[in-house]
C-alpha cells in the first residue's frame, strides 16, 4: 500500500465482500461506548498521542469541530489504523496508549462521514471503512482537524448537540490530570467559549484550572508522582517498549484558611494540604467511570481496560500494575513528608482496615501500612515524624502530661518510645489508619497501673513496694504537672466509677516536696505553717494555671481516694503534736486549760480515740525533772483520787522504772476532779496497780512435778505458762504498809483468772495440769495482810471482822479462796459448834449457863444449898398486884363519862405508801453478813455499840436483831454499809 487511493480501493473490495455476507453487522460499534459523546475522550487521547499540547472542541447545531496542534502529521499508516480493525500503529509504538484501533470508531456514534484534514493528508471516511480523499484546507498549518456533522441516523441533531455540549461541560480536572503532552482544552458553543488548562509548579505539583469565557471558574491543586513500568518480565504479553509507560497516583490539595491562589515563592506547605478525595479515580490516562478503587486519592496505570474503556479489566496483566501502584504509593510518603504535608490530617486520605477496598486494591493498603511502621513517616504528638513501631497511643490529656523520656520510663520501654498524633475524633478515618498501623496503646489505665505496682504502700510484699525512682522522677516534675497528673487519673476514674488502689499509691504531694497516701494527706485550710505536723496538699497545685476544669478534675480526683479537710479529729491530732509533741512549746496555763477541756469533751465524745494521745506530753506531773508527761509514764493519786500507788512507785530506788503522780496544780483549776481523773485514765494513766505480776514459765512452780506428769508424748500444742509476783510488788509488800497492801487487793479482785493457775499441756488431746501460780503461792505464804490491830499476817489468819477501810471482801473473789483467806477463823467456827452440840446434850442453852454450873459446882456445898433454898422460895412467892383505892366513885364515873362524850369518832382515810421492792431480800442478807462478822468464838452474838452479848432470843433459840440501814437516802443498798446490829 503505497497512497491513498490504493488504500481506498482495498477498502471498496473489503466493503463489497461484506455486502454480500448480510450476517455482518457493523453498527455494533455504536454499542462499544454508551457513554454520552465518549468520542471527546478518544479524540483527546489521539492528540496526546501525537504530542499536541494545545486542543480545540468547537461545536455548532450540524456539527463538532475538534483540531489538535499534535506534532506528527496522518501519514497512511494511521489512514489505515483509523479506517481499520485491529490495526492501530499504537501496538509498536511504547509511548501510545491501548491496544486496539476501534477508539476512534466512537464517534459514528453522532457521525456518518467524519472528515480530517492535516498537513499531508485529507479524507472523509465513508461507510466506517472507506477513506476517500478531500481536497486540503488552507490556513491549517500544522494543525490536524476533524470534522464531525451530525449525521447519523439513529440519533437527530438536537440530541447530538446536547450530548457532546453536555460532555464539553463536564470535562473535569482529572481530565488533564495523568497527560503528559496535553495542556490546554478549549471549546466554544452559543458564543461561549470554556477551557481546562494544566499548570505545573514542580514535577510533583500542579494545578488545574477551568474557565468560561476567560473566567476562572474552577481551580485544583494536586500533588501527582509517577514512576515509570518496572519489572517487565511479570507481564505474559508486554507490548514492546511498555517500561517507557508510567504508573502515577495523585492527591488532591486544599488551600489553607482564607488563601485562593498559590504563591510559587512560598513553601506549600504554608498554603496547601492533602485533603481525601471524595472518590478515588482509577485511570487509564482518562478516568474509568466505572472503576471502584475504594480509595480516598487517583491512580493511573496503563491497564488493560475493557473494551469500553469504563473500568479495569480483571485480568493477570494488570496485577504487576497495582503492585507498582502499592510500591509508589510508598515511596510517596517520603516525598510528602520532605514537603511538610504529612499532617495528621494527611492521615484521613490513607487507606485504612475499615475501607471497603476490592481485593486487588488491598495491596496497596499494605504496602503504605508496611512503610509507615518501618519508617519514621508517622506523625508524632511532639511534632516530630516516627516509625508506627517505636508509637504509643493515648488520650491526648496523657500525651501533654507525659514527655518522650517520662514515657520510656513508665513504660520501661528501650526503644525511644514516643507519642503518635492524636485524632481530632475517634472513628473517624484518622483515627483509623492510626488503627491499623497497631500502634500499642499506653493510656490512663497504663498509668493507673504503674502507680499501682511502684507506688503503692502495702503490708504484702507480693504486691511490691515504693519504688525509689519513681519519687524521684514525680520530685522532678512541677506543681502544673502534678495537677495535669490527677486530672487524667481523676478523668479515667470517673469513666470507670471506681478508684480502684490508688488511696494506696504514695503520690499525694505535699507542701513539703515529699509524697503521701491520701488518707494521710489534708488539704490546706489556713496559712501555712512550718510547723504544722499534718501532710498538707500544696495548695498551688489546685490554683496553679489557668485550667479550670483541670484544676477541678484535680481535686475531685485527690477526694475521691481520700484527701480531705481536717477535721475534729484532725485538728485535735495537730493540736496534740504541735503543742504537746516532742518539739511543741509549752502552753501558758489559761490556754492548757482551754486546751484540756476542749481535751476532755472531744474524749468523752470518741471513747475509742485513745490512740491519738498516746506520744503526747498532756499531763502535768509532779517530777524531780520534768513538768510534763504521757499517760504511759503517769498515774493518779491523792489529791484527785486516793489510789495508793504513790506507796508503790515511792519505794521503787530507779527512777527510770517509776512513773509519776499527776500535779497537784490541778486542784486548784476549777476542774471536776472526777472527771478529769475519768479522762486521765482513759488515756492510760494507771489508776490500779499494773505491775503486780509477771508471766513466766512453770520451772519454778512448787508442783511443776505434778505438772510435768501430763499425757502426751508430742507436744503438739505445747503450753507451759505460770505467773509469778514481780519483784518491785514484793518488795513494796515487804515494807508493810496498809496501802501497799490496799493495792495489791484492789489489783487482786481485777486480776483476770488466768493468773491463778499454772497451766502445763503437750498436746489438746491429753489436756492439761493445773497448779496453783507462783503469784498465788506467794501470796498465800507471805504475812501482808493488814489487821485493824497493826498486824500483818498471812490470808489464812485473817478475818473480815478484823480487815481495815478498803479491803472489800466478797466471798465469790476465786483468788482469796485460793490464798486460804480467813481458815483460821473458819476452823474455829467449827470448833465452837461442836461445843454447843455437847453443851445443849448436858442440857444447858447457853455457853453462859454452862458456865454459870461450873462455877457453881465450884462453891461448897452448905452454900450451894442456900442459894438452891433462897431459888425456890422465890420461886413459890406470888407476885402482888398493886392496887391504888378510888377516893369519890361519884366523881370519877362523872369525868370518865364527860370524856368518853368528848372523844371524837373513828375516822378511816385512804393514804398512798412508798413500797421498796427488794428490801426485805437486803435485810435478809445483811443479817447473814453480821451475824457472820459478830460472832465470836463462843457462838454469842455481839451487839456493836455495847460490845455484849445480845440480849434477846427467839423461840428456836436464834438471837433476835434488826439490820438498820444507817445511809437512808442511799441510790443503793450496801450490804455493808447499811446494816446495824
Amino acid at each position: 500500500m503505497n497512497s491513498l487511493e490504493e488504500l481506498a480501493a482495498q477498502r471498496r473490495e473489503f466493503l463489497a465482500a461484506l455486502a454480500k455476507n448480510k450476517g455482518i453487522n457493523l453498527d455494533i460499534f455504536d454499542d462499544f461506548y454508551p457513554d454520552e459523546a465518549h468520542f471527546i475522550y478518544e479524540l483527546l487521547q489521539n492528540a496526546e498521542d501525537t504530542g499536541a499540547t494545545e486542543v480545540m472542541f468547537e461545536l455548532s447545531d450540524s456539527k463538532c469541530v475538534f483540531e489538535h496542534n499534535g506534532e506528527r502529521q496522518f501519514n497512511l499508516g494511521d489512514i489505515d489504523a483509523i479506517t481499520g480493525i485491529n490495526n492501530s500503529t499504537k501496538k509498536d509504538d511504547p509511548e501510545r496508549i491501548g491496544k486496539f484501533g476501534v477508539g476512534f470508531k466512537s464517534v459514528y456514534a453522532y457521525t456518518s462521514n467524519p472528515t480530517v484534514y492535516s498537513s499531508e493528508y485529507s479524507f472523509q471516511i465513508e461507510r466506517r471503512f472507506l477513506p476517500v480523499p478531500v481536497p486540503g484546507r488552507e490556513g491549517l498549518g500544522k494543525l490536524t482537524r476533524f470534522e464531525f456533522p451530525f449525521n447519523n441516523s439513529k440519533k437527530n441533531k438536537g440530541a447530538a448537540y446536547a450530548e457532546v455540549k453536555a460532555g464539553l461541560q463536564q470535562l473535569s480536572e482529572t481530565t488533564l490530570l495523568f497527560l503528559r503532552n496535553l495542556q490546554y482544552i478549549r471549546w466554544r458553543f452559543e458564543d461561549v467559549e470554556g477551557a481546562v488548562l494544566r499548570h505545573e509548579y514542580s514535577p510533583s505539583h500542579i494545578e488545574v484550572l477551568k474557565q468560561v469565557d476567560g473566567r476562572d471558574v474552577q481551580s485544583s491543586q494536586w500533588l501527582r508522582f509517577a514512576a515509570a513500568v518496572s519489572d517487565v518480565h511479570q507481564f505474559s504479553e508486554p507490548i514492546v517498549g511498555i517500561e517507557k509507560q508510567a504508573v502515577a497516583i495523585a492527591f488532591e490539595l486544599a488551600f489553607r484558611g482564607e488563601q485562593k491562589s498559590f504563591d510559587s515563592k512560598k513553601p506549600i506547605a504554608d498554603q496547601l494540604r492533602i485533603i481525601p478525595s471524595e472518590r478515588g479515580m482509577v485511570s487509564v490516562f482518562f478516568p474509568a467511570d466505572k472503576e471502584v478503587s475504594g480509595l480516598r486519592y487517583h491512580l493511573h496505570a496503563p491497564f488493560i481496560p475493557e473494551l469500553s474503556r469504563a473500568s479495569i479489566k480483571n485480568t493477570p496483566e494488570n496485577t504487576p500494575l497495582f503492585e507498582q501502584l502499592a510500591s509508589l504509593s510508598a515511596r510517596a510518603l517520603h516525598v510528602i513528608k520532605d514537603l511538610g504535608l504529612l499532617s495528621g490530617d494527611f492521615l484521613a486520605v490513607l487507606p485504612n482496615n475499615d475501607d471497603p477496598l476490592p481485593e486487588r486494591y488491598k495491596v496497596i493498603r499494605t504496602a503504605v501500612v508496611a512503610e509507615m511502621k518501618a519508617q519514621a513517616l508517622v506523625p508524632t504528638f511532639a511534632g516530630g515524624y516516627a516509625s508506627a513501631s517505636r508509637l504509643c497511643q493515648a488520650r491526648a490529656t496523657l500525651k501533654a502530661l507525659l514527655s518522650d523520656e517520662d514515657l520510656a520510663f513508665v513504660t520501661g520501654r528501650g526503644d525511644q518510645p514516643t507519642w503518635a498524633i492524636t485524632a481530632p475524633q475517634r472513628s473517624q478515618a484518622q483515627d483509623k489508619f492510626l488503627a491499623s498501623l497497631g500502634i500499642a496503646s499506653w493510656d490512663a489505665e497504663d498509668l493507673k497501673d504503674f502507680f499501682e505496682a511502684r507506688a503503692r504502700v502495702t503490708p504484702y510484699s507480693w504486691l511490691g513496694a515504693v519504688d525509689p525512682l519513681v519519687l524521684k522522677w514525680m520530685t522532678a516534675k512541677s506543681l502544673e504537672w502534678h495537677q495535669a497528673l490527677y486530672a487524667v487519673l481523676g478523668k479515667y476514674c470517673d469513666d470507670e466509677d471506681d478508684t480502684f488502689d490508688l488511696h494506696e499509691t504514695q503520690i499525694v504531694r505535699t507542701v513539703d516536696g515529699s509524697y503521701h497516701l491520701a488518707k494521710d494527706a489534708f488539704f490546706q485550710t489556713g496559712v501555712p505553717n512550718k510547723k504544722d505536723p499534718l501532710p498538707r496538699v500544696d495548695e498551688e497545685i489546685l490554683t496553679v494555671g489557668t485550667k479550670k476544669g483541670q484544676q477541678s478534675d484535680a481535686r475531685k480526683f485527690l477526694v475521691s481516694v481520700g484527701v480531705k479537710e481536717p477535721g475534729e479529729i484532725e485538728e485535735i491530732t495537730l493540736l496534740l503534736k504541735s503543742r504537746y509533741g516532742p518539739e511543741g512549746d509549752a502552753p501558758s496555763d489559761k490556754v492548757y486549760l482551754a486546751d484540756l477541756k476542749r481535751l476532755m469533751a472531744f474524749a468523752e465524745r470518741n471513747p475509742h480515740s485513745r490512740s491519738l494521745f498516746e506520744s503526747a506530753f498532756l499531763f502535768r506531773i509532779d517530777a524531780p525533772e520534768f513538768e510534763w508527761g504521757t499517760a504511759e509514764a503517769t498515774y493518779v493519786d491523792a489529791p484527785i483520787q486516793s489510789t495508793g500507788l504513790r506507796v508503790f512507785y515511792e519505794s521503787i530506788k530507779d527512777e527510770g522504772e517509776r512513773r509519776w503522780p499527776l500535779s497537784v496544780w490541778y486542784k486548784d483549776q476549777g476542774l471536776s476532779l472526777d472527771k478529769f481523773a475519768e479522762f486521765a485514765v482513759s488515756l492510760g494513766v494507771e489508776q490500779y496497780l499494773r505491775g503486780l505480776w509477771v508471766k513466766t514459765d512453770c520451772s519454778k512452780n512448787k508442783k511443776y512435778g505434778y505438772l510435768l506428769q501430763v499425757g502426751g508424748e508430742r507436744a503438739t500444742s505445747p503450753v507451759d505458762q505460770d505467773y509469778a509476783m514481780t519483784k518491785r510488788t514484793g518488795d513494796m509488800l515487804s515494807l508493810k504498809t496498809v496501802e501497799g497492801s490496799r493495792l495489791v487487793w484492789a489489783a487482786m479482785n481485777r486480776a483476770p483468772p488466768q493468773v491463778l493457775k499454772a497451766r502445763y499441756q503437750k498436746n489438746e488431746r491429753h489436756g492439761s495440769h493445773y497448779a496453783d501460780s507462783r503469784l498465788i503461792c506467794w501470796l498465800r505464804d507471805f504475812a501482808w495482810v493488814p489487821q485493824r490491830d497493826g498486824t500483818f499476817v498471812t490470808p489464812r489468819q485473817a478475818t473480815t471482822a478484823q480487815l481495815p477501810e478498803g479491803f472489800p471482801y466478797d466471798r465469790s473473789y476465786r483468788w482469796l479462796e485460793l490464798v486460804e483467806f480467813g481458815l483460821d477463823e473458819r476452823a474455829r467456827r467449827t470448833e465452837s459448834t461442836e461445843r454447843a452440840t455437847k453443851r445443849a446434850e448436858l442440857g444447858f442453852d447457853t455457853e453462859e449457863s454452862l458456865q454459870l454450873a461450873l462455877e457453881f459446882s465450884k462453891l461448897p456445898k452448905d452454900e450451894q444449898r442456900k442459894a438452891l433454898d433462897r431459888a425456890r422460895e422465890t420461886a413459890d412467892a406470888q407476885a402482888e398486884l398493886p392496887e391504888r383505892p378510888v377516893r369519890n366513885p361519884d366523881l370519877r364515873a362523872e369525868r370518865v363519862g364527860e370524856q368518853a362524850r368528848l372523844t371524837p369518832a373513828k375516822e378511816a382515810e385512804v393514804r398512798k405508801r412508798s413500797v421498796q421492792p427488794g428490801v426485805d431480800a437486803a435485810k435478809t442478807e445483811s443479817k447473814q453478813y453480821l451475824e457472820d462478822q459478830y460472832r465470836n468464838n463462843q457462838g454469842e452474838l455481839i451487839c456493836q455499840v455495847c460490845r455484849k452479848p445480845m440480849p434477846f432470843k427467839l423461840s428456836s433459840g436464834a438471837f433476835y436483831f434488826e439490820a438498820v440501814e444507817i445511809v437512808a437516802d442511799a441510790t443503793k443498798r450496801y450490804r455493808e454499809a447499811e446494816p446495824v446490829i
